[in-house]
């Protein structure tokens, strides 16, 4: 794992960021603001090249190979602890979460699905669905949040 030399030196590791669903890792927020956020071309592309794997996707964390890469950067870096913040769709904020890089980042997730998420009761051959409005409908990238 190669992440920025003065952070790796730092006599203090905090993560700070927002906590949302992300097409790779599962969750924004918590460790990745170790990796991709200071680590290094490798680290950051070797993670990146997990999108391929089906085990890679929003809303997941166990079992998510990309999530627990970046877990064992967070177990080599060791952060003191992280902030998080989870924002309602239109940007005020619902929740901070402080603590340890996983347990309170697990804790904001929750938060995440519970104010974003909506029960189903099977399948359906057909959805219609909104990716939430502006910028979440500005490309394909970003309009997957709004169908997970």
């Amino acid at each position: 794992v190669e992440i920025n030399r003065e952070v790796w030196e730092a006599d203090r590791i905090i993560l700070t960021g927002e906590i949302i669903h992300h097409l790779i890792a599962g969750y924004s927020g918590g460790r990745k603001s170790l990796v991709p956020g200071v680590g290094g071309f490798r680290t950051i592309t070797f993670n990146h090249r997990m999108i391929f794997d089906p085990n890679c996707q929003p809303g997941k964390l166990d079992g998510n190979p990309a999530h627990e890469d970046l877990l064992e950067a967070c177990r080599m870096a060791d952060p003191d602890f992280i902030v998080n913040v989870v924002l309602s769709p239109e940007g005020q904020l619902i929740r901070v979460v402080a603590g340890h890089y996983d347990l309170a980042h697990r804790e904001g997730c929750r938060t995440v699905d519970r104010m974003l998420g909506a029960a189903i009761d099977g399948r359906y051959d057909l959805v219609v669905a909104s990716a939430g409005g502006f910028p979440l409908d500005i490309d394909l990238r970003q309009a997957h949040k709004g169908l997970e």
